[in-house]
């Protein structure tokens, strides 16, 4: 059976290191509005492997988008079309 303690251990030096390119590329994101794959996935995928790098970007990446999607959804309109 696979265990996630085996791989994602808090007090690991290697999650200390995803922690800190997570947040630059949210730092990146939140600027531009793209390019935290560029940054996260490299250093994410380099110290795990590249499959739970891609996992680990959706999930963070989902959980941040996600506040900005209920608003999105209160002001489209599916009636009128395309603008």
């Amino acid at each position: 059976m696979f265990e996630v303690a085996g791989w994602l251990n808090l007090m690991d030096e290697r999650f200390a290191w995803v922690a800190a390119a997570a947040a630059l590329a949210g730092l990146v994101r939140g600027f531009s509005g793209f390019g935290s794959a560029m940054i996260f996935v490299p250093v994410a995928g380099a110290i795990y492997e590249p499959k739970i790098a891609v996992v680990l970007l959706f999930i963070f990446d989902g959980l941040t988008t996600t506040p900005m999607l209920v608003p999105a959804f209160r002001t489209l309109r599916l009636a009128r079309g395309p603008p």
